[in-house]
């Protein structure tokens, strides 16, 4: 039996950090170099420069909008499930040999293993197919080791 999944979705909180960096950085950039414009005897070379940090800022916002990190929502192999916790922001393995039930609340799976129990939250699938295609695979799963453990 071949059970193979894998759904992403797009993180931008790393960009939204990075954006709010660059962004005081360059504000901050602007406003010296207005400041040193109003002393200045030639403020040409210092209207230059606060017109290339504007244009260079409309590019990093640019690209970062557009640039976007593909990360792991649910990846389920033969031996292994893949999920990425929002809380840790880290890709969390799970051997489907330690799976020992499963339960579920609305869009979200509890699943149990011997020594934890991981929270998957299933709000980012829209398709409630695929939500339940996850969930029957999971509990296959658990229904299997189950089975192994009481020795049928």
């Amino acid at each position: 039996m071949t059970n193979q999944l894998n759904l992403n979705y797009r993180n931008a909180n790393a960009n939204l950090n990075k954006l709010w960096l660059y962004s005081s950085i360059f504000l901050s950039a602007l406003v010296l170099i207005t400041l040193c414009s109003s002393v200045a005897i030639l403020p040409a070379a210092f209207y230059l420069s606060n017109m290339v940090l504007c244009l260079l800022f409309i590019i990093v916002v640019v690209v970062l909008k557009f640039k976007k990190k593909q990360v792991t929502l649910v990846k389920i192999e033969e031996n292994q499930l893949q999920y990425f916790c929002p809380i840790k922001k880290e890709t969390v393995v799970i051997p489907t040999n330690e799976i020992t039930k499963v339960t579920t609340q609305f869009c979200e799976l509890q699943i149990h293993t011997y020594n934890r129990t991981h929270c998957l939250n299933l709000k980012k699938i829209k398709q409630e197919q695929q939500r339940w295609e996850i969930k029957e695979m999971i509990k296959k799963f658990a229904a299997e080791n189950e089975q192994r453990a009481s020795g049928f």
